[in-house]
């Protein structure tokens, strides 16, 4: 009886512990995750042309995209279940996360694009970062299950991954309507490829994963050219 007692007590505490680090970990999580996207969403709304309820919804939207994705995701991991080592490591990093994500975002963006009109190239970056803000957020809220600090280097790397990816896909799918064929299909091939390697990466061994970091900075100023560009390309019309 005393053993029972002592063995009940220690699994208590146990949980106990288990079960504040969970809760403490998804406060901090779900408090950054919720500033980061006020963040993004303070920028779209000082250096853009989209009015308040076109970001809102454009995140909002972004942020139902999870669900879907999340399924079919779950759907080919039972597919691919017998593959092991880096090759399956490579699956999971391109043609299971990296596919779906970027793919179920690329669709998210093309029915705004189509709803809203926009053929401007600095309005297609700014409802695709909106839209990329709002799926990330979410992800990273949903990982803060994990009562690892994992997720904390997720919210400085996870996040701007998926806003960059989602910028790059909203920039060359407005491009398309310039008469620059295939260029939406470029940009989902760009972000495909961005994703999937840092995936890859971060899922490789301690040190090869921090090559994860320089690819996020060259990915980033990818963008930044992309949006320089959108930049001139609108200074150029109006003149």
């Amino acid at each position: 009886m005393v053993i029972f007692f002592q063995v009940s007590t220690l699994y208590e505490a146990y949980y106990t512990i288990w079960f504040k680090l969970i809760m403490g970990n998804l406060f901090i999580n779900v408090l950054l995750s919720v500033l980061f996207g006020i963040l993004i969403f303070i920028i779209l709304f000082r250096k853009s042309n989209l009015k308040v309820e076109e970001i809102l919804i454009s995140m909002i939207t972004g942020l139902c995209a999870v669900y879907p994705a999340i399924f079919i995701i779950y759907l080919l991991s039972i597919k691919t279940g017998a593959a092991t080592g880096l090759f399956k490591t490579f699956i999971d990093a391109f043609f299971i996360a990296s596919l779906v994500e970027e793919a179920t975002k690329f669709l998210v963006i093309q029915i705004l694009f189509f709803i809203r009109k926009i053929n401007n190239l600095r309005d297609g970056i700014a409802t695709a970062v909106a839209v990329g803000t709002g799926f990330a957020c979410l992800e990273n809220i949903m990982y803060s299950l994990d009562a690892s600090f994992v997720v904390m280097f997720r919210l400085f790397s996870a996040i701007p991954l998926h806003i960059i990816t989602a910028g790059i896909i909203g920039y060359f799918s407005v491009k398309i309507i310039h008469s620059k064929k295939f260029s939406n299909v470029r940009g989902f091939g760009e972000a495909f490829l961005i994703h999937g390697l840092y995936n890859f990466l971060i899922s490789l061994k301690a040190f090869i994963s921090f090559l994860a970091i320089p690819l996020l900075l060259l990915a980033g100023y990818r963008l930044y050219k992309l949006s320089q560009n959108a930049d001139t390309t609108e200074k150029t019309d109006t003149n």
